[in-house]
């Protein structure tokens, strides 16, 4: 399957990675095992996309796209992995929103995300 999903084993952190091409059925596949492994979950956690390998999502016009994972409950923080020259263009266009609460940081590497997530677990109570 084009994300794999697993749980950190020491952190509250969630991480799915991301490859190849996605379609609308394995989107739909990921988000019912994304949102039961969230709801069995800890109560914050801290999700991590390694987007890196990912290359398309062809057909995602094709049907309503589900929940949006950067405003469940459970979810203190959004980390986003990209591609070097990706993030940097990502980066300079990112507009802010102040209607939208979303926590999102964006990371070159899983290692500097975990890093991350290892500081915000600290501060869960």
């Amino acid at each position: 399957m084009p994300v794999a999903l697993e749980w950190h084993p020491d952190l509250p952190v969630l991480l799915a990675t991301y490859s190849g091409d996605l379609s609308i059925k394995d989107y739909r596949t990921m988000l019912d095992q994304r949102l039961r492994m969230v709801a069995d979950g800890p109560d914050q956690i801290i999700f991590v996309a390694d987007t890196r390998q990912f290359e398309t999502f062809s057909d995602s016009r094709n049907g309503q796209l589900g929940e949006n994972i950067l405003i469940h409950d459970k979810v203190a923080h959004t980390f986003v992995i990209l591609e070097g020259e990706f993030y940097r263009r990502l980066l300079r266009a990112m507009r802010t929103d102040l209607t939208l609460n979303y926590a999102v940081y964006f990371f070159d590497s899983v290692d500097q995300a975990l890093s991350a997530a290892q500081t915000q677990a600290k501060k869960f109570g």
